[in-house]
């Protein structure tokens, strides 16, 4: 009798590197974040009566920074594109450099009055007039419960001074405060954190101080605010 065929079975051949064979290494670059491009330092940059326009565009190419820009909406908002801006900097951090040119390119001229601003994504920088970002707030929860915690007044503590404890049988003397403040309530510090907010950042734009762009509100243990993004950083 003739032994059956025998059956072919699937192989599945491993390979492993011999010894002393190059073995491919993948890298992948990545570039650090367009916040990080801002702080690091920008090499050289001189600039003699540019227009702004240009000078936008020479600085997003040295810092490596993508700009967005609708010039044609700024030139409408009374800021001149083509207005020349003059500056020679070096070793200086991205940000800086930016700022004074959108400094220059304001009508006012003066820090804190400036009609554009910046606004930073993890993908490009945005240039625009304070005018067109009021237009668009965002709403932001804060927890503020740390920042309302109160230490208490320990008033009963002993007196050091010798003379008096020596006059009493007990060696020691416990004083009150005088002229105590009565404590402010969790919601009363709450209302108060909001209202130094509104005095000292953007105070004009708040709807309690008359404006109508940005409001904020403390309910429990949180700050509700609604307000442009070039606010709600300052706020942070």
């Amino acid at each position: 009798m003739l032994p059956k065929p025998l059956q072919l079975l699937p192989i599945l051949l491993l390979t492993t590197p011999t010894f002393g064979q190059a073995t491919q290494q993948v890298t992948i670059e990545t570039q650090p974040s367009v916040e990080v491009r801002l702080y690091q330092p920008i090499t050289d940059i001189y600039l003699d009566e540019m227009p702004a326009q240009e000078a936008i565009e020479l600085f997003s190419r040295e810092a490596e920074i993508p700009i967005v820009a609708n010039w044609e909406a700024i030139a409408a908002e009374g800021v001149d594109p083509q207005r020349p801006v003059s500056m020679d900097l070096q070793a200086v951090p991205a940000y800086v450099a930016l700022e004074l040119i959108l400094l220059q390119m304001s009508p006012g001229g003066r820090a804190g009055d400036a009609d554009l601003i910046y606004e930073t994504t993890p993908w490009y920088v945005q240039i625009q007039t304070k005018a067109q970002a009021n237009r668009q707030p965002v709403l932001r929860v804060v927890d503020v419960t740390d920042l309302l915690m109160t230490i208490p007044h320990f008033t009963d503590a002993p007196s050091l001074r010798l003379d008096e404890a020596l006059q009493d049988d007990q060696g020691a003397v416990f004083e009150a405060e005088e002229d105590e403040q009565p404590e402010l309530t969790k919601q009363e510090r709450g209302e108060n954190l909001a209202q130094t907010i509104r005095d000292t950042i953007e105070p004009t734009i708040w709807q309690a101080n008359g404006g109508q762009y940005a409001s904020i509100r403390y309910f429990n243990g949180r700050l509700i605010i609604r307000a442009p993004m070039y606010v709600q950083r300052q706020i942070q």
